[in-house]
């Protein structure tokens, strides 16, 4: 497992924190910090808490003077795995990954600072003959009460079985990388036995998006990963994507990001 992070809480910290390939969690205590995500802005103030997908294109990130809240950085394979072992991970991943900031009550928001607090402890306690085990326990019972918060909060309606069974299966799907190479509505909807039609019906009543909506943003987001990793060419990563060519990829990237790949590699 990758080394998990708590940076004090200053905002460049708290940008090298939100690195490729890992989530950004991070629960204010006192003033605020701001950011714009997908040309929304937003403002996390104390009592609410912020769950970052990794690779969202997050820009003008400020905090307030005298800030101070707990920030930890999860690698993305494993909060993926954890969202596959929950029923309710996929549907709360699609809300998270739309509304990423999350009200607490004064309990809950204490609740979930004592969890980080002991998931800071376990972090810390290199001595422990089961380390791994014991840290990666303390973290699964934490992202499960987010979980649980998060679902109580959202019993707006009841989603039948047989539309969530099948969300499930779409983002699972998705969580093992399909859309590097298949990015088509009518490819997920025959991997699930069903018609595209069909499968944008229930994407939309689940989730409030289309299919496409889900693929681009699991493409987009790793994509902006691997373009921050100056070990591959645009070349290679077009073809990693399964890209036609060059200019294909370059492309996508300016419809989607509203810039072209090229900007967001990392400066010399």
């Amino acid at each position: 497992m990758k080394k998990i992070e708590f940076p004090p809480p200053e905002a460049d910290l708290f940008v090298e924190c939100n690195q490729a390939g890992h989530t950004m969690h991070a629960l204010p205590q006192q003033g605020v910090l701001e950011f714009m995500l997908e040309g929304v802005h937003w403002v996390v103030n104390p009592g609410e808490y912020l769950i970052l997908p990794s690779g969202s294109l997050v820009s003008d990130i400020h905090f307030s003077v005298g800030f101070i809240g707990q920030v930890m950085s999860l690698p993305l394979d494993w909060s993926n795995r954890m969202m596959l072992r929950s029923h309710y991970g996929a549907i709360g991943h699609m809300a998270l990954m739309r509304h990423p900031v999350m009200s607490l009550t004064a309990e809950e928001a204490a609740y979930c600072q004592a969890d980080l607090e002991r998931i800071r402890e376990r972090a810390e306690n290199h001595t422990h003959l089961y380390y791994e085990q014991a840290l990666l326990s303390q973290l699964s019972a934490h992202v499960l009460d987010l979980f649980d918060i998060h679902a109580r909060k959202n019993q707006r309606r009841d989603i039948p079985e047989r539309a969530s069974s099948l969300i499930e299966r779409f983002m699972e799907l998705l969580f093992k990388g399909e859309y590097r190479q298949h990015r088509e509505v009518k490819y997920y909807a025959e991997r699930l036995c069903i018609t595209p039609h069909h499968l944008a019906d229930v994407c939309r009543e689940v989730s409030g998006e289309a299919p496409l909506y889900w693929i681009n943003r699991f493409t987009m987001q790793e994509i902006v990963c691997t373009l921050a990793e100056p070990s591959q060419t645009l070349t290679e990563i077009s073809e990693a994507f399964h890209f036609s060519s060059l200019s294909h990829f370059t492309r996508y990237c300016q419809r989607h990001l509203g810039i072209p790949p090229s900007q967001l590699r990392p400066t010399k």
